[in-house]
């Protein structure tokens, strides 16, 4: 429902880590977007004005690490009328450059 919280979780792939020491660090950020059903953007000021925290990852391992998930809770606006959205999550590995999207489409009911 609009209003409500979505909760995305995400387990990138392919993303470098760089040797420190004994110690592995992944360097990732984060970038969320709203689309309506005729993939116009809905600017979301909430989401651009979150703690930027929220939006990278820079994490130290003790080994190497192949596998990693993230989860985001992301608030939806009061406003959403009923019908079909999605979230384009995007991910740049910063010691690479490289990026990859996710679209993650959702419904939204009637209150």
């Amino acid at each position: 429902a609009s209003g409500a919280t979505a909760m995305i979780y995400v387990q990138p792939r392919n993303f470098t880590t760089k040797k420190d020491g004994d110690r592995f660090t992944l360097h990732l950020t984060y970038d969320w977007k709203l689309f309506d059903d005729r993939n116009q953007e809905i600017a979301i000021p909430k989401w651009e004005q979150c703690d930027p925290n929220d939006r990278f990852d820079f994490i130290k391992f003790q080994g190497a690490v192949t596998e990693f998930y993230q989860v985001f809770r992301l608030p939806l606006p009061t406003n959403l009328a009923t019908g079909n959205y999605r979230i384009r999550v995007t991910m740049t590995d910063k010691w690479t450059g490289k990026e990859d999207r996710i679209f993650i489409p959702f419904f939204v009911i009637p209150k």
